[in-house]
């Protein structure tokens, strides 16, 4: 079997589908293992993002990119032989010579509409429609997406095969000594909570901030730190902070390097993430897997990725979430429990599982009579 598999999503999508994009790429040998030969198709060097070049750049690599889905990636395959094309970002061609394969990672545009710019709700609605018109296979990244896919677009579930993700191997447990290196080289004082992920309202940061003021007023000596770039809806998030009076105590880093946000985990009192909604929630298995504490919500898919490995709390509620950040504050022999449970949790996810499962997806969609696999 033939795949032509698209992997110009690493460039312009940052955080969860850059990894999986990679992850899948990288993992040609483990294809090759099981009969698919993986082809793979990316935009020239000179056309990927750059934001240092401007916004008529910027234009000009969307326009291309546009052109790219819907003429060459179709050419490629016609050229290449492929048998089936599979595209882990957003966008799928209007027209394949081919089958289509697709990765939906979530369909929280059309959950929380609010959590958005409008014109963002309209794009990303259009996309997600699209894909659901066209791939013969959709995959997801959980049941919970799987089951929204299938309740908020009509795709029957068994067109939706589940292949759960997995931490990089980067992602484990740190030496003090690197530990305390990487924080003086980030001018990161410790100890400190840790939060990362993009800074926007679903990431509910604002009720991160109040319970960390709590704290705060009654003598923490912990600090706060976000790892992440501000999305288009951060200024709200950003003021929070000063109206806290927290100016003094967050810090935010930006983009980190995943050798260092190894470390960082790995020095973290807790890692925070009561996100109000994920498809999967790739941080919180990164935090397990360096051996961090994990408090996160009790919705979405967060139950099935942290389980019993993580405080779970309800993420509209401060101060259970107070009470959680101040457990593990205070309580040395809790969170060697949970470090326990969730180096123990990480191990169930892998990377060779989840091509594994993909692989299964792609027979399934040139046999259109298989039943989509529910899951690992």
């Amino acid at each position: 079997m033939r795949v032509l598999f698209d992997t110009s999503p690493a460039e312009f999508y940052p955080g969860g589908i850059s990894v999986y994009t990679h992850q899948l790429a990288q993992g040609k040998p483990a294809f090759a293992s099981v009969g698919v030969t993986l082809l793979l198709s990316t935009l020239p060097a000179h056309l990927q993002p750059d934001g240092s070049r401007g916004l008529r750049h910027k234009y000009r690599v969307v326009a291309w990119d546009t052109y790219y889905t819907h003429a060459v990636l179709p050419a490629r395959a016609r050229s290449a032989g492929a048998d089936l094309i599979h595209t882990p970002g957003l966008r799928v061609p209007l027209r394949a010579p081919v089958p289509l394969v697709a990765t939906i990672y979530d369909v929280i545009p059309l959950i929380f509409p609010e959590l958005f710019r409008r014109r963002d709700v309209i794009v990303l609605s259009g996309y997600l429609r699209q894909i659901a018109r066209s791939a013969r296979v959709v995959l997801t990244i959980s049941e919970q997406s799987r089951y929204d896919i299938h309740s908020r677009l009509g795709v029957p579930k068994e067109r939706i095969a589940v292949t759960y993700l997995a931490a990089s191997a980067v992602f484990a447990p740190q030496s003090a000594d690197r530990i305390r290196a990487t924080c003086e080289r980030l001018g990161i004082r410790m100890p400190y909570f840790l939060c990362v992920g993009t800074i926007e309202p679903r990431k509910n940061l604002s009720r991160v901030m109040e319970a960390f003021a709590r704290l705060r007023s009654r003598g923490a000596p912990h600090r706060l730190v976000l790892v992440g770039k501000a999305g288009p809806l951060a200024a709200p998030i950003l003021a929070a902070a000063t109206r806290l009076g927290l100016d003094d105590a967050i810090q935010i880093t930006g983009f980190v390097a995943d050798e260092d946000l190894a470390a960082l985990y790995s020095g973290a009192t807790a890692f925070v993430y009561p996100s109000l909604y994920e498809g999967f929630g790739l941080p919180p298995l990164e935090a397990m897997s360096c051996g961090c504490p994990v408090i996160t919500s009790n919705c979405s898919s967060l139950l099935e990725v942290v389980g019993p490995a993580g405080v779970q709390v309800d993420p509209y509620n401060v101060p259970a979430l107070m009470a959680a950040m101040e457990r593990l504050m205070n309580d040395p022999a809790f969170g060697d429990e949970l470090r326990h449970r969730g180096l123990e949790r990480a191990r169930e996810f892998s990377w060779q599982r989840c091509i594994a499962q993909t692989a299964l997806a792609y027979e399934q969609a040139l046999d259109p009579r298989r039943a989509a696999s529910p899951g690992p």
